[in-house]
């Protein structure tokens, strides 16, 4: 599959860096975009904004490159569009609880059509040349507390919570959409795929309970359930941290890379 992807020339408020510059989860956009596509895509094409795309007949996924999404969504998205055959456009519905929530507010990018918006991401089965239809990807949302929020600022309204998806598909436009990303879309997705696993698969379940009882830990500290890839996440004295594992040979990847596209 061929990937086109679109330059967003806009710099996000107070970084001064465009969105595919600035660290989501712990590294540069444009390479998290690229490791998720990774097992699509056969070769890609950048086009600065206001380039038209290419005549090809070619199988294309195209996107602007201030969107953040993980494998989740694309998975889901791209089957969803192989099953219909026809150019797709991701959407959303306005109903869509962490889209409204935490996606909408202070974004620029979408385009609104009737009771749906629009994102900047697009399948073309043959092409760049059809109309695509709008595909609505449900992402799977659940709620979230916020951790020891006083009763008196939501009594009247109701718990204080995050609307957190399990599938993530975000346009980066303001700074608080890089915290929205980096936290509610990013580690709180993570942390509900793997709640919605331990209450699914029953070995999976027994099996971390087991190693919490052998190492004589809290369920949510055990390796199982902490480590992911190379980014790891801890709880101590009363805080979450984050650190990257093998720290060089990100560096090393992320300098390989830059070369190739100088």
């Amino acid at each position: 599959m061929l990937k086109i992807i679109l330059q967003n020339p806009h710099h996000v408020v107070p970084f001064n860096e465009r969105a595919r510059d600035l660290r989501i989860m712990n590294k540069p956009l444009w390479l998290s975009q690229r490791d998720v596509l990774v097992p699509f895509i056969l070769r890609e094409i950048e086009l600065p904004f206001g380039i038209p795309l290419p005549e090809t007949t070619e199988e294309c996924l195209v996107y602007r490159d201030n969107l953040y999404f993980d494998s989740f969504y694309i998975q889901a998205f791209l089957d969803a569009a192989f099953a219909r055959g026809k150019a797709c456009q991701a959407a959303f519905s306005i109903n869509e609880p962490a889209f409204r929530e935490h996606a909408l507010p202070l974004s620029v990018s979408y385009i609104q059509k009737g009771d749906i918006y629009l994102a900047e991401l697009w399948y073309y089965p043959h092409g760049p040349s059809e109309e695509a239809e709008p595909l609505v990807i449900d992402l799977q949302t659940i709620e979230a507390g916020y951790y020891h929020v006083p009763t008196y600022m939501a009594y009247e309204q109701g718990d204080l919570v995050f609307q957190v998806p399990k599938r993530s598909l975000i346009a980066i436009d303001s700074w608080v959409h890089v915290q929205v990303a980096d936290l509610v879309f990013g580690l709180f997705a993570r942390g509900a795929r793997y709640m919605a696993r331990l209450d699914s698969d029953l070995l999976f379940k027994l099996k971390v309970m087991a190693t919490a009882m052998y190492e004589g830990r809290q369920v949510l500290n055990v390796e199982e359930i902490r480590k992911s890839q190379e980014l790891t996440v801890s709880f101590h004295r009363g805080e979450f941290r984050c650190e990257v594992k093998d720290v060089d040979r990100r560096r090393r990847i992320e300098s390989r890379v830059l070369k190739e596209k100088e």
